[in-house]
């Protein structure tokens, strides 16, 4: 989903609606969470404690 959402952006053609609002917070949620578990792991900070 997330592709072809950057694909249309990139020719101009990404509808802005809700879903498509929901559908880029919840990639960049994903992303941030990735990116803070991978420091965590690498020793790079230390953890937030609420690690699941």
């Amino acid at each position: 989903m997330l592709r072809e959402m950057l694909k249309a952006a990139r020719v101009g053609a990404l509808p802005v609606t809700p879903e498509t609002e929901a559908a880029i917070r919840s990639a960049c949620s994903a992303t941030l969470d990735i990116r803070q578990r991978l420091m965590v792991a690498l020793g790079l900070i230390e953890g937030g404690g609420d690690d699941t």
